[in-house]
């Protein structure tokens, strides 16, 4: 009873938080949790820009700053190892109360056995998908991102050089967003650490470390019965034109 209380007060919170809580719907690391096979999950991705882009950087896109963007993703466990996944809607919301669509995602993840008596875990997660003009300059987006981490009784590291190729457009060429998650367990279901996302652009010219975009997280992770929340305050370096991002996931499996 307790634990459906907790859970209908975050539910009301996140949608609370929506008008004032980006850049992208989706920002999250990703490990090796999945969905048991046959078994459904959802996750409530949100996050907001409190200080962003003005201007577009390209004609039909919505500035970020201000803006909150938000997405349920649907999941099921196809087996031990596959999982199935679908965005579906992102959406925007503007300063002006304005809402929008953002099109439709499908992903499918795949975890390998783990190694090293269940420390090290290993996969990828591909994703393909529709984006309208006000967030992406290609409509058709192709995703790959491996999955490398480990975790120990105490503490958890995941790193996902991840690769995402445009289908439409002029360009063809992958860019290259590599991210990574380190936590330690201050308590039983309570994980403290940061994130880290950088933007090295295509592959065939990427950006020194230097001159890559960074967004930095303090993050927690708390896990309580079957209720996940991810929680994290990220700040933008300098070359990044969003420079202070909130975000939260639920992640709700049925």
């Amino acid at each position: 009873m307790q634990s459906k209380s907790l859970l209908v007060s975050l539910l009301m919170l996140w949608i609370f938080l929506q008008p004032i809580l980006s850049i992208e719907d989706e920002i999250q690391v990703y490990t090796d949790s999945m969905n048991a096979p046959g078994k459904y999950g959802v996750e409530l991705h949100s996050n907001y820009v409190n200080e962003g882009s003005t201007k577009p950087e390209y004609r039909g896109e919505l500035p970020t700053d201000h803006v909150t963007q938000a997405v349920t993703e649907f999941a099921y466990g196809l087996n031990k190892n596959f999982e199935a996944g679908l965005y579906f809607p992102p959406m925007a919301l503007a300063p002006d109360g304005s809402i929008y669509e953002n099109g439709i995602r499908f992903r499918i993840k795949f975890i390998g056995d783990s190694l090293l008596e269940n420390r090290l875990f290993w996969g990828l997660n591909t994703e393909v998908g529709y984006s309208t003009k006000r967030v992406s300059d290609t409509s058709y987006n192709l995703e790959f991102r491996p999955i490398i981490g480990y975790k120990a009784d105490d503490w958890l590291i995941s790193f996902n050089p991840n690769m995402e190729a445009p289908l439409s457009g002029k360009s063809s060429m992958p860019d290259f967003d590599p991210c990574l998650k380190a936590g330690y367990y201050v308590k039983k279901g309570i994980l403290l650490g940061f994130e880290e996302y950088l933007g090295l652009g295509p592959l065939n010219q990427m950006n020194s470390l230097r001159d890559a975009e960074s967004l930095f997280f303090l993050a927690t992770d708390i896990s309580l019965e079957k209720l996940n929340l991810n929680f994290g305050v990220g700040r933008g370096n300098q070359n990044m034109r969003d420079k202070g991002v909130v975000k939260m996931i639920f992640t709700i499996p049925f």
